[in-house]
């Protein structure tokens, strides 16, 4: 981000806590207590994306084993899908985004539409666990401290400037604070949130639980683009921004050469909204071997997607929420990163913060920054620093991982 768009952004954060701020009496948290009643109801908070939410689930995990209480969980509506079969959490509530930091007047109409169901949820709960070791865009302590939920736990990093900045006056509504001074996963650093509650460290995996029907419509899939004699490779096409998509006529280039072998399948995966890129990358494939290339986009659910993915040999793709799908099916993992070698640990395009976890991988990532301004990490919000990952570094790391099926 550049220095002129921080400064905008800060001046919406203050404004925005200010605004707050008239709604709400001062905020005096409770002093930390030792010990949490472990048999009393417990909030996890956790509104981000859809691959923070698949991060969450070892440090979930841990807490279920820990915690004899109920264990509530706010989550996303775009999350929905994943978490409501969880095992680890007892009652969910999802809700729609919609607020924004930069917007001081429709982050407050989101807080006030969203805050009496969220507070009727919240009730009771003995303390809310903030399961974000990021900046806190989503408003998951604006929830929390206007719930009046009597202690908030949550962690925080001393190391990135981001987090400083967007967390910079919420802090001292937390009750419990977790403070990193080192860079790792944020999968380890919710875990370490989670181990001050009693919890074990981590198993460093991801779990979704699937029903039969997901298994179902996988199988069905499957049988339709050639059965199980099939090789199969999932390419995950989208990102949240720009800066994050590798050009479709790469994955184009890359489906090409997968598919000479004739047994291959490229299964093209996204939000419906991604379903023209798929359309693109099909298009740019010969048309012989356009049939081995079948852009599901739009047509499974987020567990669906993890079914059909955990019976494919590999996956490729940007860093989104497919490639944790893809991680969590358990497969070897391609990822195509933004971060340009030797740019910020700190960044939140950091393949070694925010990269597929327990499963083999291989990042290709661009050699060198594209231009001066991201040298600390891409800030242009279309595809720029990506765009220098050639098809050869990526179809390497293919023959790598899963180089049986590539002729």
């Amino acid at each position: 981000m550049a220095e002129a768009d921080k400064a905008t952004v800060d001046a919406a954060l203050s404004d925005l806590t200010a605004e707050l701020c008239q709604r709400l009496p001062p905020v005096e948290p409770p002093p930390p207590q030792p010990m949490l009643d472990h048999t009393a109801p417990l909030a996890v908070i956790k509104l981000d994306e859809i691959g923070d939410a698949v991060m969450a689930t070892p440090a979930l995990q841990t807490l279920r084993r820990a915690w004899q209480g109920e264990i509530r969980y706010l989550g996303s509506d775009k999350v929905r899908n994943l978490i409501e079969t969880c095992p680890d959490v007892d009652r969910t509530l999802f809700i729609e985004g919609g607020g924004s930091l930069q917007n001081p007047a429709q982050g407050a109409a989101h807080l006030a539409r969203w805050l009496p169901v969220v507070r009727r949820f919240l009730h009771g709960v003995a303390a809310a666990v903030i399961l974000r070791p990021a900046a806190d865009h989503y408003f998951a302590l604006h929830f929390a401290v206007l719930a009046q939920v009597p202690r908030i736990m949550a962690v925080t990093s001393s190391y990135v400037q981001d987090i400083e900045r967007f967390n910079t006056g919420y802090q001292a509504s937390w009750s419990d604070r977790l403070i990193l001074n080192t860079s790792c996963h944020e999968a380890q650093a919710m875990g370490l949130l989670v181990e001050q509650l009693g919890g074990a460290p981590i198993t460093p995996r991801y779990t979704l639980t699937l029903t039969p029907d997901d298994q179902a419509v996988a199988m069905a899939l499957l049988w339709e683009a050639g059965g199980q004699a099939i090789q199969g490779v999932g390419f995950g096409i989208g990102a949240q921004n720009g800066r994050r998509c590798w050009p479709a006529d790469r994955f184009a280039a890359v489906a090409q050469t997968l598919c000479t072998n004739p047994r291959a399948r490229i299964f093209l995966l996204g939000a419906a909204q991604h379903r023209p890129i798929g359309e693109a990358i099909v298009a740019g494939v010969d048309a012989g071997l356009r049939r081995q290339v079948l852009n599901m986009c739009g047509r499974t659910t987020l567990r669906q997607s993890v079914a059909l993915l955990s019976y494919l040999q590999g996956f490729v793709g940007n860093d989104s929420g497919p490639l944790h799908l893809a991680a969590a099916a358990g497969i070897p993992v391609v990822e195509i990163s933004c971060h340009p070698h030797g740019a910020s640990p700190m960044h939140d395009n950091d393949p070694q913060r925010f990269g597929p976890l327990g499963v083999r991988t291989v990042i290709v990532q661009p050699a060198q920054p594209s231009d001066p301004r991201c040298a600390q990490g891409c800030v242009v919000d279309s595809p720029h620093c990506i765009a220098a990952v050639t098809v050869n570094e990526v179809l390497t790391a293919c023959r790598n991982l899963f180089g049986s099926m590539i002729p």
